[in-house]
């Protein structure tokens, strides 16, 4: 089931985008608690069209985005058989051995990694993969916490693959969140 949103703010916040003023409410609609989504989706109202249009667009730009990372995962894949990596655990529909979740032991939340992988001499790698557009976002900093922590109490390595263009940006955003990790292209 797709994720409810109730304003037009809460998606260009999913998105980072600037703050605007999504107030069409009138003075009457804010006293009795402003327009809910579903009125507002009834009106014709400019929010309310862009409301629909945003809707549609992140729907279409997630569908565009999993299938870029999935590509990108797919590339990682090859990319480590070809370098002997054994015990290779891929988060993808057609492979069949996945990753575990890894969780703070704390509060038990935690993720999936996109891909773990073990050096011929043990040593693992825990790999997660992000596309432009997920680089910089809330969910990303807390999986790379989480691995980064795994990683290390373990003794093994955390990667963040991105796209090869965005390798910069993907650096200066894991050492903004104080992470450690190392930062891969393809």
């Amino acid at each position: 089931m797709a994720k409810q949103y109730r304003s037009i703010a809460d998606l260009y916040h999913l998105y980072g985008l600037a703050p605007f003023s999504t107030n069409t409410a009138t003075p009457r609609q804010q006293a009795l608690g402003g327009l809910g989504l579903a009125q507002a989706l009834r009106t014709s109202t400019p929010a309310a069209n862009s409301l629909s249009w945003l809707a549609r667009s992140y729907a279409q730009q997630r569908a565009a985005n999993k299938s870029g990372h999935d590509a990108m995962l797919g590339r990682l894949l090859l990319q480590q058989q070809a370098l002997l990596m054994h015990d290779i655990k891929a988060d993808l529909p057609s492979y069949p051995t996945k990753p575990e979740l890894i969780y703070w032991e704390s509060t038990g939340k935690g993720h999936v990694p996109d891909l773990t992988a073990k050096y011929l001499n043990g040593r693992g790698v825990v790999f997660e993969v992000e596309t432009q557009y997920t680089i910089g976002i809330e969910h990303t900093r807390e999986q790379c916490r989480l691995f980064s922590a795994f990683a290390r109490r373990f003794n093994q390595w955390f990667v963040l693959v991105v796209p090869t263009d965005q390798q910069v940006r993907a650096a200066m955003q894991l050492r903004a969140w104080g992470i450690v990790g190392t930062v891969q292209g393809i």
